[in-house]
Parts: C-alpha cells; structure tokens; sequence
C-alpha cells in the first residue's frame, strides 16, 4: 500500500510539474510557415514592386522565391530582404501601463523586453511608443533612434485600460508618416475597461492604415483574447500570449523576426495585362492581384489607383534631396549673381547723378549705363518690363524704390522685384517636390521676405550712422562758415571730408542743387529720405536763418552741442534699463531653450503638448502670454529722449 502511495504521489507530482511549464511557455503560433503579401505596387510600370513577410521556422534563401503570372514563371525576378533596401519601416508600440501592470513583475519584463526590440531595430526603421492607461498617450513619436528606449523605460502603471483607444491612436500617427511600411505592436493584460472606441472602430483604424498589428498578451482571466486575436487576424498579424513574465521577451522576439523577415521582389513586366501573381518560397504561397499604376495592400478588395509621377517628381524621387539641395543652392548662387551683376553696374537715378558730384565725367556715366544694357539679355529685358507692367500702379515699385533708395543700393525698384519673385517661385518649386505644398507656401512667403528684410536692416543700419555722423557734419559745417565759405560751398568741403553716408547725402544734394533744384529742397528731401527728426530741425533752422538773417555758424554750433546732450542721454537711459531689457530677451529666450533641452534629455515628455488638445490650448496661451509680456516689458523700459 506503501508503494502505491508513492507511485500516486509521484504521478501528482510530474502533472503538477508538466503543467507549470506548460503554462509557463508562452503560446506562439503554429508551426507551419506563411507568406503574406504586404504591398503589391505598380506605379512605375513597367517595373513591380512586391513586398511580402515570411513566418516559418527557417529564414527561407533568395533563391527558393518563385513568382508566376497568369500560371507563367516570370523570369528575372531581383529578391532581396526589406532591411537591405531604402524602404523605410515603421512599427508604434503600444504599451499597457494600467494599474494592473505592477502584478508580478509585468511592467518591468514589459519594458525589458521592448527596450531589446527597439535596439534591434532595422537601419531603415522608425519607432514611436503609445503607452495607455485611462486613455492613450504619445509618450514618443517616430524616431530613427534608440530615443523609444528611453521613453519605455519611464513608463510607470496606474489607472485603468483604454486598450482600443489606444490602438486607434497608433493607427492615426501613420497620417503623418505616408511613407512609412505602417506595424503596430500591442501589449496588454487585460480587458478594455476605459476606452471610448469600440474594438471594431479600432480594427477598422488599423486596417484603413494598412498597419499589421501583432499583439503580445499576459495570460490572464482578465485578458481580452479573443479580441486581441481578432485584431491580429483582420490584420494579418500574430496573437501571442505567455502566462509568466519570463516569456514575454521570447514573443517580442518572435515580432521582430516577423519585421525582420520581409523581402522585397522586383521585376520588370511585360505587357498590360492586369497581374494575376503566385508567390511561393519553401511550404509557403501567397496570390496577389494589381493592374498597372496602383498600390495594393493585403487585404484590399480594390487597389489603390495612383496618377503616374510627372517627369520632375520621377527626378525628384529618384536623385532624391542632395538633387534637390543643390538645385536649391544654384538657385541661390544665380539669384545672387544676378543682384551682384546689377549691383556692380549701376544704374539708379543716385549714379546718373555722380557726373554732377564730380565722381566721374558725363562720358563715364553714358559707358556704365550702355554696359549695364548690354550684360542683360533681351528675354530678361522682356521679363523684367512684363513684370514693371503687372506691378505699375499697385503701390509695389514705389515701396520698393523707396527701400532701396534708403539702402542706397543701386538696382532699378522692377529689377530687384523680378529676381527677387523669381528667385521664391523657383525656391517654392523645389521645396514642392521635398516637403509638399504647405512648405512650399512657407518657401515662397521667405523667398519674397529674406531680400525684403535684408534690404530693410541695410537701410535701418544706414540711417543709425546718419544720426550719429549729424553733431561731427554740423560742426564741420559751422567752422566752414566761420572760415568764410558760403553755405553751398560749405556742404561742398564737408562732403569730401566726412565718410559715408552723410558723405554721399550730401554729394547728392549738391548734384540736384547743380541741376537747378534749390538748396533748401534738397536739404529737406534728404531729411525725409533718412527719416530724421532732427536733420528735419537743422533743415527749418537754416532756411529761417537765412531768410530772416543771422549767425547761421553759432546757431549750428548749438544744434551740434544739443544733439551731443540728447545722445549722452540716451546712452545713460540705456545703461539704466540695460537690466529691464536683459530681463526681457531672457524671459522669451527660456521657454524655447527649456523645450529644446527637454527635447534631447527626456524624449516625448513635451508630445502631449503638440497632440492632447489641452496641451495645444496650453501652448498657445503660453506663447500668447510670453509676446504680451516682452512688449509689456518694452514699454516699461522704453524712455523717450
């Protein structure tokens, strides 16, 4: 009886044995091999593209690929694996950080095993990580770096399951991703309890997004089984469960073998008949079926129809962006050369006047200005007069003069407006064909303000040393009148003496007066030209000095030491709210700077600020607050002298 006992415990003993390691191991999938078709795409015809994923025991070899159309081997047929290729790959992991994640050691397993799937990643592919709890999170967005890792191992647990929300919003972040290879890889422990997103509106997401989703599960009585394994098969993916933590490592890793297996098959086709194909490797065989210039996906009933590429996008997608950055950069060089060739070759209104201000004879300005007609080709006379005819009468070329009249660069208002609209238009164009047609407006509105702004700080620059040139020309000025010259002869001996640009203000007043205009009009279109309010002063004190008489030296002489006051002020109140405006520049330089640090040191922390709406709402009233508060703080400081 002893015996017996013996034997029956030892049998309750081996079952009880065998069933811990049963539930232990973790449940994969069948053992037979499968094909699957991932893309079917035909829009270079005659040249097929075929992307297909293998599951079986054995990587299968290149060579074992076989491919027939219309029950005809197709020959020629080019098999290489999908990493080995530029296609580029994007997988979101979508990590359950419910309360119940804490059990048994699952969240960290879960986050070991992730982390090891993200560093196995192919060279070609993109990882983003959703973590969901009460509702799903974007806690990184895609990345062609190990920066997943990172925000993986910051997860922590709490609250409850938002499973199906969160697979549809793995399935959104393929919107902006289109040329991405969409998978999804979907860990969980339990049944949905948060979301509110039914299961079918989560597979109908993943499969409008044409992702494969691959759900990895934590054996449970909780567990939602057979809707993850519903999920996985409407989308061609697996459904792995493990009881144990130890096995979840082994089912991530059966998911990334699954990426990993995926080959690429190309072919050029004859004929234009619709593609009725048979892909066999090894025990495993697949069908697809396209026609010429679509895009089919598993699972499609319908191919997606594509418009043929035009000439320049079939360029531009097969040089790629260094075509495409160079292109960019001879469009700058030419632009440049064509506003540097007007440059050196004047001819403004101001160096048809150089004659009069004794720079260089009459002759010498008639050769300029045959020379200059002579460097410009009749097509660019045409363009440049059809573009002065759209633009006359519109306010446009006044403004432009008037710009680069205060800039003093010599290039006639429709010349520098044509190059400065053709050298957008092409800026546009190629920005088109990299970043589509939003960029391409941003492109354009750059093109057009970048010369604008540059001629505009040339212009503000020129008339801050105006102002500070005005004490030393009216000092200058007065000793001249002392001296006995008279009031023309004057501005004629500081002209040659004082530097640029009250130098060559003053030339030019001198050649308008040779012309017949009277002193005191060009004295006062200089003012205005320059936009001086106290050049403005001298101009009106001198033409009622010289009408009502006077010594018009010693009045020049006080305007000087006047002016000389006001600026030492300035430089005073300037040294005292030298503070307040440091204050300023660094309380609008922080916030960015915070966020760009953030943004290398914790990864995806600041996304819900870019996709929750609360967080959009929070970003822009920060920086509507942070605008408010710098010109607060710039009229706080601001001190009129």
């Amino acid at each position: 009886m002893t015996a017996v006992r013996r034997l029956v415990r030892a049998a309750i003993a081996l079952g009880l044995g065998l069933l811990v390691v049963l539930g232990a191991a973790p449940a994969r999938a069948a053992s037979s091999s499968a094909l699957a078709v991932r893309t079917l795409d035909t829009t270079s015809w005659p040249n097929v593209r075929l992307t297909v994923q293998y599951s079986g025991a054995n990587a299968p070899k290149l060579t074992d690929f076989t491919v027939r159309n219309n029950g005809q081997i197709v020959n020629g047929v080019r098999v290489r694996p999908l990493s080995e290729t530029q296609t580029p790959v994007g997988v979101v992991l979508v990590i359950d950080t419910s309360g119940s994640m804490r059990e048994q050691g699952r969240i960290e397993a879960a986050k070991a095993a992730a982390q090891t799937f993200v560093e196995g990643r192919g060279p070609t592919e993109k990882v983003a990580v959703v973590a969901f709890s009460d509702s799903p999170l974007v806690v990184h967005p895609f990345s062609a770096d190990n920066g997943a890792a990172g925000a993986v191992a910051a997860l922590q647990p709490s609250g409850g399951t938002a499973l199906w929300d969160a697979v549809r919003l793995a399935a959104g972040l393929f919107a902006d991703e289109p040329n991405v290879q969409p998978n999804i890889v979907v860990l969980s422990d339990g049944a949905d309890s948060a979301s509110k997103t039914s299961p079918e509106e989560a597979r109908s997401a993943a499969i409008a997004a044409h992702a494969v989703v691959h759900t990895v599960g934590f054996g449970s009585t909780a567990l939602d089984t057979a809707g993850l394994e519903s999920l996985a098969h409407a989308t061609g993916g697996q459904s792995l469960v493990t009881t144990s933590t130890a096995g979840v490592a082994g089912l991530f890793a059966d998911v990334r073998r699954s990426l990993d297996e995926q080959f690429e098959l190309t072919w050029q086709a004859t004929g234009n008949a619709p593609l009725d194909l048979a892909v066999s490797v090894s025990d495993a065989t697949t069908t697809a079926r396209g026609t010429a210039g679509s895009i089919s996906h598993e699972g499609d009933t319908q191919p997606e129809r594509v418009a043929p590429p035009s000439t320049i996008a079939r360029i531009a997608q097969s040089a790629g962006k260094p075509l495409a950055i160079l292109g960019a950069v001879a469009v700058a060089i030419i632009a440049v050369l064509g506003l540097g060739m007007y440059m050196n070759n004047p001819q403004g209104l101001v160096d048809r006047l150089r004659a009069y201000e004794g720079q260089k004879t009459v002759q010498d300005a008639v050769e300029g200005q045959l020379n200059a007609n002579l460097a410009t080709s009749p097509m660019t006379h045409k363009a440049i007069a059809a573009a002065t005819a759209a633009m006359e009468g519109k306010g446009v070329l006044e403004w432009v003069e008037r710009k680069l009249d205060e800039a003093r660069l010599p290039i006639r208002a429709a010349e520098a407006a044509f190059f400065a609209t053709a050298f957008a238009f092409l800026l546009a164009l190629l920005t088109f064909f990299l970043k589509g047609p939003v960029m391409a407006v941003l492109a354009f509105g750059a093109g057009l303000g970048v010369p604008a702004a540059v001629v505009s700080f040339l212009g503000w620059n020129r008339k801050r040393k105006f102002v500070r040139q005005l004490p030393a020309m009216l000092q200058l000025l007065a000793s001249s009148l002392r001296a006995g010259y008279a009031l023309l002869q004057g501005c004629e001996a500081v002209a040659r003496e004082i530097e640029d640009p009250m130098g060559a203000e003053l030339r030019r007043v001198l050649a308008e007066a040779r012309l017949g205009r009277s002193l005191d009009d060009a004295l006062e279109e200089m003012a205005l030209r320059m936009h001086s309010d106290d050049f403005s002063w001298v101009v009106m004190a001198i033409s009622i000095q010289r009408n009502v008489g006077g010594n018009l030296a010693e009045l020049l002489d006080t305007v000087a030491d006047t002016m000389q006051a006001r600026t030492r002020l300035r430089r005073e109140v300037k040294a005292l709210t030298a503070e307040g405006r440091m204050s300023a520049i660094m309380l609008v330089i922080m916030p960015p700077a915070l966020m760009l640090a953030m943004k290398f040191l914790s990864p995806g922390y600041l996304t819900p600020l870019f996709t929750e709406s609360v967080g959009k709402i929070m970003l822009g009233t920060g920086a509507f607050l942070m605008v408010a508060g710098w010109f607060w703080m710039q009229k706080m400081i601001k001190v009129d002298v």
